[in-house]
């Protein structure tokens, strides 16, 4: 959030626009991009909460997107219950302000790309949340890659040319991000 945020300053230094802020995360970091972009719905005064720099749209790569799941599958050897101290029944309050399932619906696009053959983060993450983020009235979309875990964000990869097609129709001019 913070980080986010520090565009305001960099941007006026540097000539920068903030009308398209995109964020882009793999894995947990997925997680984190899908929650910022949930940011102005949390309670005022909440460690995040009331964005500086708002988001246009996500792009989330193989994300972690519905933290109790992933709590339940134990993935990563209990990643989600390290990240958050506990589990999601011993203080639901910190699951509900972390977990993006409970920041739906999003005023911004979420695209999930994710591939079918993830040994690492499955599949049905991704494909939960975009089928609960359109139930609210949210614009989601989940784009099936191939490849696993890391083709995601590897730059030569299939999966990586999708995300690139995403990108390029969110700032169809380039140069107009500057003026």
């Amino acid at each position: 959030a913070a980080g986010i945020d520090a565009l305001a300053g960099a941007a006026h230094g540097h000539g920068l626009g903030l009308n398209r802020v995109v964020a882009l995360g793999h894995s947990a970091g997925g997680q984190l991009a899908v929650w910022a972009a949930g940011r102005g719905l949390l309670p005022s005064g909440t460690p995040g909460a009331d964005p500086v720099v708002p988001l246009a749209a996500v792009l989330s790569q193989a994300g972690v997107l519905d933290l109790r799941r992933a709590w339940e599958l134990g993935l990563s050897s209990q990643a989600v219950e390290n990240f958050l101290g506990c589990g999601p029944d011993d203080d639901p309050e910190r699951y509900r302000l972390a977990d993006p399932m409970q920041r739906l619906p999003l005023a911004v696009p979420v695209w999930a790309f994710h591939s079918r053959q993830d040994a690492a983060v499955p599949f049905e993450l991704s494909e939960r949340y975009v089928t609960a983020a359109r139930a609210a009235g949210g614009e989601a979309e989940l784009l099936a890659v191939p490849g696993g875990h890391m083709d995601v964000v590897d730059p030569a990869s299939p999966a990586f040319a999708r995300i690139l097609t995403v990108l390029d129709r969110l700032d169809p001019d380039p140069d107009e991000a500057c003026r």
